[in-house]
């Protein structure tokens, strides 16, 4: 669960070109977000990470307060080493929809 005040979006990388890479991102921390594509330096990555970036990878972006500076938030991406297709992406989706809908709500 994250902290009051930090923003977290889970989602995986689209495309990745010479010093940027794009991702498409779910809103874990509101859930009712629409999906939002978003371009990331490639310098925004660990060595290790960066090795390892590639299209499909499963990926976190964190946004938490910074302690010091109200006014400023600090970023942190990081890589989940699963890789997905678009394909993955989609039966998740539908899956994760046929779940919901079988949950009976009082």
């Amino acid at each position: 669960m994250t902290s009051k005040g930090t923003q977290e979006w889970h989602g995986y990388v689209q495309s990745v070109d010479d010093y940027t890479f794009t991702a498409v991102l779910t809103d874990a921390t509101n859930g009712s977000e629409p999906d939002a594509v978003a371009v990331f330096q490639k310098s925004s990555l660990s060595e290790d990470d960066l090795k390892e970036l590639d299209e499909g990878i499963y990926l976190r972006w964190t946004l938490t307060p910074d302690g010091r500076h109200p006014d400023r938030m600090n970023s942190s991406v990081s890589l989940v080493l699963e890789k997905w297709t678009a394909e993955d992406v989609t039966a998740a989706r539908k899956r994760a929809a046929e779940f919901a809908s079988e949950i009976l709500w009082d």
